[in-house]
């Protein structure tokens, strides 16, 4: 047998093992390495009005899963018992901000093992998912409009409805800080008609109803 036929024969198991790696990796979730939070709310951010705005470091994949078909107001409705019930596998950073307010350099720790999924919510008063799952950077810089939010590192389109946003990032001279205090949503008004927000809440009640069956089926694993 020649030389180059038994490199390339007891080469076979170490190719074929590569091969499997490669198509584990691809089933793995990508890394997250979030270590800093800024926050910045337009001027109009959630029209006129307070804004609470929650991170989830999730350290197990179900989780992750669970918490991707939620939208903002059924998170927030159960976001506390969450936390109760699985605190060994999520982490949450809470804010209530005001319209024009900055949060700088916010650190976020991790702990040893490695997170899952690193995802923002935010309580806007008008219907949507309102949610953001944050990649692989280290900074993330939030930026709350009147409609939606965003995250500069992974594009800010237009607002939702297509509606223009009146004011840019706030002035850097404004006092940067995480309020910890119960804040509000003040008023404003509504940008759909009494139907179409009865509509919205019937929506809401059946997503709630959809997310705790899928919670209590989540608890059975463990």
């Amino acid at each position: 047998m020649s030389f180059l036929k038994k490199i390339f024969i007891l080469g076979i198991p170490f190719l074929m093992g590569g091969c499997s790696l490669l198509q584990t990796d691809k089933n793995e979730e990508p890394p997250v390495f979030l270590k800093e939070v800024n926050i910045s709310l337009d001027a109009d951010a959630n029209q006129d009005s307070a804004l609470a705005i929650d991170l989830l470091m999730i350290y197990k994949k179900e989780l992750l899963d669970t918490v991707m078909k939620m939208k903002a107001r059924d998170y927030f409705v159960s976001a506390l018992q969450l936390k109760r019930d699985y605190p060994e596998m999520v982490d949450i950073w809470h804010w209530e901000l005001t319209p024009g307010q900055v949060v700088k350099k916010y650190p976020v720790f991790h702990r040893p093992e490695p997170v899952i999924g690193a995802v923002f919510f935010a309580d806007y008063l008008t219907a949507g998912d309102h949610r953001v799952r944050f990649g692989t950077q280290e900074k993330a810089h939030v930026r709350a409009k009147r409609f939606d939010f965003c995250v500069l590192e992974q594009g800010c389109g237009s607002d939702l409805h297509n509606r223009s946003v009146s004011s840019g990032l706030p002035k850097e001279s404004l006092k940067s800080q995480a309020i910890s205090g119960g804040m509000q949503k003040q008023g404003g008004s509504s940008v759909n008609p009494l139907k179409e927000v009865q509509k919205a809440e019937k929506s809401a009640q059946k997503e709630i109803k959809s997310i705790k069956s899928d919670i209590e089926g989540f608890k059975k694993l463990f």
